[in-house]
C-alpha cells in the first residue's frame, strides 16, 4: 500500500493515485446548480413579462377597435365615448374597463391603467383615438432586475369609423 498525504486515504500498489473528490464535487454540483436554477427563474420571469406585454397590446388594440364604434355617429344601441379624455383602471367597473377586462386574462385588472385620448380634440369620423394601457410586473427574483418593478406600457391609435 501506498501513503497518500490522508492517513485515512490509501490505495493499493500500483493503482493510480486518485484523489477523493466528494467534497469539491459536492460545491461545484451546488454552484453549477445554483446558476442553472438561477437562469430558469430568469427565463420564466422574462417569459412571463413578454406573455404579460403581448395580452397588454392586444388588450390595447382590442379597446381602440372599440372605441373607433363608440365615435360621434355610434348606433343608437352604442354609447358615444370621448372627446373629453378617460382615465381609470380596468377593474373600475366602468363600460370602457368592461371591454378590457375580457382581453386581460393574464393580468389583474385593478393594476392595469388605461387612458383614452382623442388626439385630433374630437370623436367625429376619420379622427383619432389614442389608447395607452400601463402595468406593473413585478419580477420573480427582484434582485436581477435591480428594482424589481419592470413597467410595461402598450399604446394603439385608429381612426375613428362612425
Amino acid at each position: 500500500m501506498i501513503a497518500c498525504r490522508n492517513q485515512h486515504d490509501t490505495f493499493p500498489a500500483g493503482s493510480s493515485t486518485r484523489v477523493r473528490r466528494s467534497g469539491a464535487a459536492l460545491l461545484e454540483g451546488t454552484i453549477v446548480l445554483g446558476v442553472f436554477v438561477t437562469v430558469i427563474f430568469i427565463l420564466f420571469d422574462l417569459g412571463l413579462a413578454v406573455m404579460r406585454q403581448n395580452t397588454l397590446a392586444e388588450a390595447a388594440r382590442r379597446l381602440a377597435r372599440e372605441a373607433i364604434v363608440h365615435g360621434e355617429r355610434a348606433s343608437p344601441d352604442r354609447s358615444v365615448w370621448g372627446p373629453a379624455q378617460a382615465t381609470g383602471n380596468a377593474g373600475d367597473g366602468s363600460e370602457i374597463a368592461t371591454v378590457l377586462e375580457a382581453a386581460l386574462v393574464t393580468l389583474d385588472p385593478a393594476e392595469v391603467t388605461y387612458e383614452l385620448v382623442w388626439p385630433d380634440s374630437d370623436n367625429r369620423s376619420g379622427d383619432r383615438v389614442s389608447v395607452t394601457l400601463e402595468y406593473p410586473h413585478r419580477a420573480i427574483l427582484p434582485q436581477v432586475l435591480g428594482s424589481g418593478t419592470l413597467a410595461l406600457r402598450s399604446e394603439s391609435t385608429m381612426h375613428i369609423e362612425r
